[in-house]
């Protein structure tokens, strides 16, 4: 484990908007290049040994739309392999839900629907590349899962929830899990309990030979807590050689707290195994 100093927010230079072009399928938005298309947007680069996988964490405020937004999609210019950015398909005003983890319904799981059409969009543009997931928050929650569940090979998430139940919300957690019910008050399926803790997850060990780049602001309180000192007492101990590959990053900003750091931040917190992704 290593902590980097406190951040400071550089300042920057206001751009002109970028639209983003929206495409009908999934084939003209692979064969543009760039653009979205329903719950996915997507980015072409230059080098393909691997793909960037981004999740979204909560949408609050403004962001809090019926129409597919981003977190971190302007990142993928900077990147040198293609980009894939998810949003939730079950957060938006309609459905009441500001976060629900890619979780879906009980007979849907989301997180291996996006997996499905992650798949055919890599045997598209770049088969054979693996996978870098990267999220924080409730996006940090499902770029771990996906590397628990055995999608990707390296991860890079901030501030993220392990387990869901253990969210600081409770009445987000509690309407996620009417949602997942079909509407009716309920309680998890034993059978069911991995799709809400990465915890559970991981006691499958598919994730056995990634890399994860956990980060940690201690000034998040709830989450260092809540989150980052259960994974740690699981996954930080000496049998099997569980924890090689689990890198485990604290950094204390008490501006940010649990806020998702800038890309100038980002690359400040993972340093070098984070920018050499980047051009």
């Amino acid at each position: 484990m290593h902590s980097v100093p406190a951040l400071k927010e550089p300042r920057e230079a206001k751009a002109s908007p970028v639209v983003i072009p929206t495409y009908e399928t999934l084939d003209d938005l692979l064969n543009a290049g760039f653009g979205r298309c329903g719950y996915y947007f997507f980015r072409n680069n230059d080098q393909k040994k691997y793909i960037l996988v981004f999740f979204n964490g909560a949408m609050n405020g403004g962001r809090h739309s019926d129409t597919p937004l981003f977190n971190r999609w302007s990142w993928a210019a900077k990147c040198k392999y293609p980009v894939v950015c998810v949003s939730d398909p079950a957060v938006s005003p309609a459905s009441g839900l500001h976060i629900d983890w890619y979780l879906g319904r009980r007979d849907e799981w989301t997180l291996e629907k996006v997996w499905e059409k992650l798949n055919r969009i890599r045997s598209e543009i770049a088969p054979g590349a693996k996978f870098i997931v990267m999220g924080s928050s409730g996006g940090g929650f499902a770029a771990l899962q996906s590397t628990m569940t055995g999608h990707a090979r390296q991860c890079f998430c901030i501030n993220p929830q392990i387990e869901v139940w253990r969210f600081r919300s409770q009445p987000r957690w509690l309407k996620a899990l009417e949602y997942y019910n079909h509407g009716a008050a309920g309680e998890i399926p034993q059978e069911d309990l991995y799709r809400f803790s990465v915890i559970e997850a991981g006691k499958n060990r598919t994730h056995r030979g990634a890399t994860i780049y956990y980060a940690q602001n201690t000034a998040d309180v709830p989450h260092y807590r809540d989150h980052f000192l259960p994974f740690m007492t699981e996954f930080s101990g000496t049998p099997n050689n569980r924890a090689r590959k689990i890198h485990h990053i604290l950094f204390r900003d008490t501006v940010l707290k649990h806020s998702p750091p800038s890309y100038e931040q980002t690359i400040k917190i993972f340093g070098y195994p984070f920018k050499r992704l980047m051009k």
